[in-house]
C-alpha cells in the first residue's frame, strides 16, 4: 500500500535504498581526485605534457569536467524545478568550458598564413570565450520563460518517482533545440579542424585524444537522450542508468583529455621499438618547453594560400590540409598579431626546411644560400648570381 502513495528518490539515507549514499560516495571520490590534479600543471617533471594549452584553458577544462560531475550530486534529493534548469545549465555550461579551449587552439593552430580568424581569436581570447559563455547564459535564460515542470512517473504496484518534464511548448523544444544544435555544431567545428590538422607533427597525438573524446560524449549523450524517453518501472534502475552515463562522461573526458598526458612519454618513445601510439603520431621533440616550430607547409607546393571560391576547390584544399605534414609555431602567430612579419617553414620532400616569405615571392633554404622565385623560374644564389632552373 505505501508503494502506491509514495514518492521515492535517492538520497542520503539508507531507509529505502543505499544507492544515493553509494552516488554520493562516488562522486565525491571523483572530485577529490579531479580537482587537486591542476596541481600536476606546476611539477617540473609535468609541465611539459601540458603543453597543449596554457593553464588557464586547463582550468576552464577541468571547470567543466567538475560542472558536468555536479549535475550527478543535484539528482540526489527531491527533484525540483530549479534543480531542473541547473541540471541542463551546468551541462550545457560544462561542455563548452570543456571544448572551447580545445576551439581556440584549433584555430590558431589552422595551417595557412596570415589568416585573420587564426590571429583574431589569438588576440582576443576573452571576447572568444566571452561570446561562447554568453550564447549558453543567454539560451539558459530563456528556458525560464517556458520553466520545467515535475512530472510524476505512477508504476502500477510498484515505486512511483518523479523526474523533469519539459514544457511542451513550441518555444521550449526551440530552445533546447538551439542549445543542443549549438553543442553539435560546435562539436563538428572541431570535427572539420582535426581533419585540416590531422598531420600537425607537435599536435598528432592531440587530435586523436580530442577526436575519442568527441566521439565518445556524442554517443554518450544519444545513448542517454534515447534512455530519457522512456518510463523505467524502478526508480532506482532510472537513476543509477543517468548517474552512470554523468560518470562514463566525466571520467572519459578527465582521462582522454587530461590526465591520459601523463602516458604520452611513454606512448610515443623512441627507443628503436615503437610504441604503442607511433605507428600514426609523434610526439614532440624539438624541445623540452612548450613545442615551437615551423608553421606550414609540406612538400605540396602553397596550393593552401591559393584563393578558390568552389565547393570542391575548398573541399580540395581541405584534403590537401590534411594530407600535409607540418609543424606549429606558437611565436610566430605572436608576431603577426603584434603586426610583424611572418614567416612559414616548408618540408620539402628531403625534409629540409624552406622559408617562405609572409607574401610568398620567395623561398630560401634553411642555409640561406639559395632563393627560388615564385614561380620556381630560377635560382639565385648568396652573390645573386643567376641561374637557370
Amino acid at each position: 500500500m505505501n508503494d502506491l502513495t509514495k514518492i521515492y528518490e535517492i538520497s542520503l539515507s539508507t531507509q529505502d535504498s543505499s544507492l544515493g549514499l553509494v552516488i554520493f560516495i562516488a562522486y565525491l571520490v571523483c572530485l577529490v581526485l579531479i580537482v587537486p590534479s591542476l596541481a600536476l600543471l606546476y611539477l617540473d617533471k609535468f609541465k611539459k605534457e601540458f603543453y597543449l594549452l596554457p593553464n588557464l584553458f586547463w582550468y576552464m577544462l577541468i571547470t567543466g569536467i567538475v560542472m558536468i560531475l555536479c549535475t550527478g550530486f543535484i539528482k540526489i534529493g527531491t527533484i525540483t524545478v530549479f534543480k531542473c534548469h541547473l541540471n541542463v545549465f551546468l551541462l550545457s555550461l560544462g561542455y563548452t568550458l570543456i571544448y572551447t579551449p580545445i576551439l581556440q587552439k584549433l584555430i590558431v593552430k589552422f595551417p595557412q598564413d596570415n589568416n585573420k580568424y587564426s590571429v583574431w581569436v589569438k588576440k582576443n581570447e576573452l571576447k572568444f570565450f566571452s561570446i561562447f559563455i554568453a550564447i549558453d547564459l543567454v539560451l539558459n535564460i530563456l528556458m525560464l520563460i517556458k520553466p520545467y515542470h515535475i512530472g510524476k512517473v505512477t508504476i502500477d504496484g510498484g515505486e512511483s518517482y518523479q523526474k523533469c518534464d519539459r514544457n511542451k511548448s513550441v518555444l521550449n523544444y526551440a530552445i533546447l533545440g538551439m542549445i543542443t544544435s549549438y553543442k553539435f555544431v560546435l562539436m563538428f567545428a572541431m570535427l572539420i579542424l582535426i581533419f585540416i590538422e590531422w598531420n600537425i607533427l607537435s599536435f598528432r597525438i592531440d587530435v586523436r585524444l580530442i577526436l575519442a573524446s568527441i566521439y565518445l560524449n556524442v554517443i554518450t549523450l544519444v545513448v542517454l537522450f534515447i534512455f530519457s524517453s522512456f518510463n523505467i518501472n524502478s526508480y532506482l534502475s532510472y537513476y543509477l542508468v543517468q548517474e552512470v552515463f554523468v560518470l562514463i562522461i566525466v571520467l572519459s573526458n578527465y582521462i582522454i583529455l587530461y590526465l591520459v598526458r601523463l602516458s604520452i612519454p611513454t606512448l610515443t618513445k623512441e627507443d628503436g621499438d615503437q610504441g604503442l601510439f607511433d605507428h600514426f603520431s609523434q610526439a614532440p621533440t624539438q624541445s623540452t618547453e612548450r613545442p615551437t616550430s615551423p608553421n606550414v607547409f609540406s612538400d605540396r607546393k602553397s596550393f593552401a594560400s591559393e584563393e578558390t571560391n568552389t565547393s570542391n576547390n575548398i573541399f580540395s584544399k581541405m584534403i590537401g590540409f590534411h594530407n600535409m605534414t607540418y609543424t606549429y609555431s606558437e611565436n610566430a602567430l605572436n608576431n603577426t598579431a603584434n603586426n610583424t612579419n611572418l614567416n612559414h617553414n616548408v618540408l620539402d620532400s628531403n625534409n629540409n626546411v624552406l622559408i617562405v616569405d609572409n607574401n610568398h615571392n620567395n623561398i630560401i633554404d634553411n642555409n640561406h644560400n639559395n632563393i627560388i622565385d615564385n614561380n620556381h623560374n630560377n635560382i639565385i644564389d648568396n652573390n645573386h648570381s643567376n641561374n637557370n632552373k
